[in-house]
């Protein structure tokens, strides 16, 4: 969209295309003991993208000499086994518990090229290369575009855990649950980073970040639901969840922006209370929650000092507190519902 918001723009000289491709394989296996059903889920998640944004709109009169480029993809492979309580959704006794393994490899790249193929900008460099020997031997494109500036990250991400929970139900009205995940994470790879703005403040050598963040800990959750009647339910919950950290995946065009090589996991403790309804014979629903929200050490992706390039880093922290409330009504009129 446009910088005044609008849904279109004017001021592209060239097409901006973005293509995606997603796809998931899925195995699932049950195998049902005399006390306990066993589970296993293995999965396979393939992420690939390529977007050319055409960014000469920063530039006076709209010169077709600048983009942002970004291409790459994951992938990831996932395994859990589970044991899964028999006695049905009404037992006074219900739990689960698992074990998990997860290995992702993300090869991502980001250039923002200077040129085409109508103005080639490569065609300089050999006068560069004359004022400055050795800038810019290898940041010619195909196309004779300069490479600006590029980031290359490779990271394998890994994670382990053990999880479970347990839910007792009381009066046959009332539900207690009580659980945990026990994890353990690895992220390591490098970000290599280079291009003319990158030689012209460092040097024109290999610029390589290089991290292994490693973490373990305990993530736990609870609830306790109350079936006032079979049509509402009043609830409270809390639980804690994370994002792994990993190598800087950005860069900074001017080295005293004193940009981390790595940035680390944060955590975020969510609390919630609500009530859900039903009504007339299940065609109305009514819903109304409440939450408050306390994230640590949130990742941020922090635009550097020239405005040319963003970083990842840890800020302070963010609280939140809000509500929510729905309505879901299936009118009369057959496949009609109203939201």
């Amino acid at each position: 969209n446009s910088a005044d918001g609008e849904l279109q723009s004017s001021d592209r000289p060239r097409l901006s295309p973005t293509r995606n491709a997603y796809t998931l394989a899925d195995l699932n296996a049950s195998y049902d003991l005399d006390w306990a059903r066993l589970v296993s889920e293995t999965a396979n998640v393939r992420k690939r993208m390529s977007e050319y944004t055409d960014a000469s709109r920063v530039l006076p009169g709209d010169l077709p000499i600048l983009a942002v480029t970004q291409s790459g993809g994951s992938n990831t492979w996932s395994q859990e086994l589970r044991l899964v309580s028999t006695g049905g959704p009404n037992a006074d006794w219900q739990w689960v518990a698992g074990l998990f393994y997860s290995q992702q490899k993300i090869d991502d790249l980001l250039e923002i090229p200077i040129g085409n193929s109508a103005l080639p900008l490569g065609s300089f460099l050999p006068i560069i290369n004359a004022l400055l020997p050795g800038l810019g031997n290898s940041l010619i494109s195909s196309n004779g575009e300069v490479e600006g500036l590029l980031t290359h990250p490779q990271v394998t991400i890994k994670e382990q855990a053990l999880f479970g929970d347990i839910t007792r139900r009381f009066w046959h009205s009332v539900e207690l649950t009580l659980g945990g995940r026990l994890y353990k994470t690895g992220s390591d790879g490098t970000n290599s980073y280079g291009g003319v703005i990158i030689d012209l403040t460092r040097g024109p050598t290999q610029q390589i970040d290089q991290a292994d963040i490693r973490s373990l800990g305990f993530n736990p959750h609870a609830s306790l639901l109350w079936h006032v009647t079979p049509d509402v339910l009043g609830y409270l919950a809390t639980a804690k969840g994370f994002r792994v950290g990993g190598v800087q995946a950005g860069v900074a065009a001017l080295p005293t922006d004193n940009v981390p090589t790595e940035f680390h996991s944060d955590s975020i403790w969510n609390y919630e209370s609500g009530i859900r309804t039903q009504w007339f014979q299940k065609t109305l629903h009514f819903d109304v929650a409440a939450f408050y929200e306390r994230w640590k050490n949130p990742q941020y992706d922090q635009p550097d000092s020239t405005g040319l390039s963003t970083y990842l880093t840890n800020v302070g922290g963010v609280k939140a507190l809000g509500g929510s409330v729905a309505l879901q009504w299936l009118l009369p009129i057959k496949g009609l519902v109203l939201n």
